[in-house]
């Protein structure tokens, strides 16, 4: 398999954020209209995904697509 970094991808960025969270933060269920992508800086916790968690520690990414 070949090796492929971000900038091979040539990703429109929209919008960018950086949310510090703890353990009391819980965001709204949202549908995206755009692919969503999730890094994870430092710490841990959980994605839910229909109805699927999934842990996100430190270093990890997360894609996902419009709609999901």
């Amino acid at each position: 398999m070949k090796a492929m970094d971000f900038t091979s991808i040539l990703p429109y960025v929209r919008y960018a954020r950086y949310m510090k969270v703890d353990n009391n933060t819980v965001l709204s269920d949202t549908i995206p209209c755009d692919n969503r992508l999730f890094y994870t800086v430092d710490g841990a916790g959980l994605v839910e995904v229909n109805g699927i968690s999934y842990e996100m520690t430190r270093g990890d990414l997360l894609l996902f697509s419009a709609g999901t």
